[in-house]
């Protein structure tokens, strides 16, 4: 409550309105005490300050001290974003400073909840259903992992998640595509989708065509009995830009019809391929390369002018996917020029020769990571660095043919026992440096 005391003056009285702060940034505005409409309207400045001391001083100043707790919103959020955003407890503590912070911060803390047990779960979905929280409105990812995610539990949770952007389900929950087929329908604007060594149904495929958008990253696993048509469902619905396929279930071939559906998505920029059989590596080469067309456009062209399978790729990984040869590779590589990122693990069987073809066909490579390759020497690495000058990151994990006598400008960065080397842009420049 206001209270102003003044002295009852015939004459017209002016203040001086002077508001403190703890950073000595005072501002002045004249008052006329007698004028009713003056007052109203600084009146409101005022109480605008609701838990602020203010004090009128016989000399006729008005002093307006903020209370210690009231920031600006703008504060806050620097405060959350760049102290404890990523830390949930910490951002349960900023809550409990006051009404102010808890505003702020209550929807980070619901952002990405972290479920880890059933009782959790319990509260969790208690306090999704309270029609009165509404605190699924500021979901956006979600990790379903456990075996107390059932059908029941996730069918009471889905339609409460109107906006969630991320969700990633692993084979430890079980939820059944029975359930699962619903999910689309519920979260309309989902741009991410992980199913973790878990297959998936045509049935929910069509469902996320139909509703889902905005989906740009999806990563499956390939069963033994999954459709070859299961990613025909998706083209047109769904604009993915980023495939991780796990071809764990594929014993000993890669379905044609998968591959040939995964080449209509023109504009991926991220592929991932993982846990490709030895037997299966080659084909599924093959059937990539057969799908690289000769282009005619009006005229016939050289058969050297080629179409990149995916033109907007940018980033290769190839996971757990032996017996990959130099034969297999370059091809690939010629035909993707705009590669920046390539990740080679699981005892492929390429050589320098591929090294090499990286750094005469990828001008903007900028990230390379190599694991449990026998062949490729220091020779081949140092001169990928030398001819690839926006190259920044460079990393191999037992690479046998590599020592740390073979890249003395960074001693520092090898561990032995994991046989793991890891050289950024400065070591690279020393590297590039020594050429001369």
């Amino acid at each position: 409550m206001l209270q102003l005391q003044h002295r009852n003056q015939r004459r017209e009285k002016r203040a001086t309105i002077d508001t403190e702060s703890d950073h000595d940034d005072s501002r002045e505005w004249l008052v006329n005490l007698r004028n009713k409409d003056h007052l109203i309207r600084y009146g409101h400045e005022i109480l605008d300050q609701s838990r602020s001391k203010i004090e009128l001083q016989d000399d006729g100043t008005l002093i307006i001290t903020p209370h210690f707790r009231q920031y600006p919103t703008e504060i806050i959020s620097l405060i959350v974003h760049y102290v404890v955003s990523d830390h949930q407890q910490s951002l349960y503590q900023y809550t409990l400073v006051n009404r102010q912070f808890y505003t702020e911060i209550n929807p980070l803390l619901w952002k990405s909840p972290k479920i880890h047990t059933d009782s959790a779960l319990d509260l969790f979905s208690c306090a999704l259903m309270d029609m009165q929280s509404h605190m699924g409105h500021h979901i956006r990812a979600l990790h379903v992992t456990g075996e107390y995610w059932t059908d029941i539990y996730f069918s009471l949770v889905m339609p409460h998640l109107r906006r969630l952007e991320e969700i990633t389900i692993d084979d430890t929950t079980s939820i059944t595509d029975a359930c699962l087929r619903h999910l689309p329908r519920h979260c309309r604007h989902l741009t991410s989708l992980r199913l973790l060594q878990r297959p998936i149904s045509p049935i929910v495929c069509k469902a996320l065509g139909q509703h889902c958008h905005q989906l740009d990253h999806l990563e499956l696993e390939l069963g033994s009995d999954i459709s070859p048509t299961i990613l025909e469902a998706l083209e047109g619905g769904c604009p993915l830009k980023r495939i991780s396929l796990n071809f764990a279930g594929q014993a000993d071939a890669v379905s044609e019809e998968i591959i040939a559906d995964l080449s209509r998505f023109r504009f991926l920029t991220h592929l991932e391929f993982n846990k490709v059989a030895p037997t299966a590596t080659k084909q599924l080469f093959y059937l990539i390369k057969r799908l690289t067309a000769t282009t005619t456009m009006g005229a016939t062209m050289p058969a050297t002018a080629q179409v990149p399978t995916w033109p907007h790729l940018t980033s290769l990984s190839l996971i757990k996917c032996r017996l990959i040869e130099d034969s297999d590779l370059i091809p690939f590589l010629q035909s993707h020029p705009g590669l920046t990122e390539i990740r080679l693990g699981g005892g492929g069987q390429y050589t320098d020769e591929s090294l090499y073809v990286m750094s005469v066909c990828l001008p903007q490579l900028t990230k390379v990571s190599l694991a449990y390759n026998q062949r490729i020497t220091a020779e081949g690495v140092r001169r990928l660095i030398r001819n690839c000058h926006y190259l920044t990151s460079f990393t191999s994990r037992s690479c046998n043919q590599l020592s740390p006598a073979d890249f003395p400008e960074a001693p520092d960065q090898w561990d032995e026992p994991q046989r793991v080397c890891k050289l950024h842009k400065k070591h690279m420049d020393r590297i590039r440096l020594a050429q001369w």
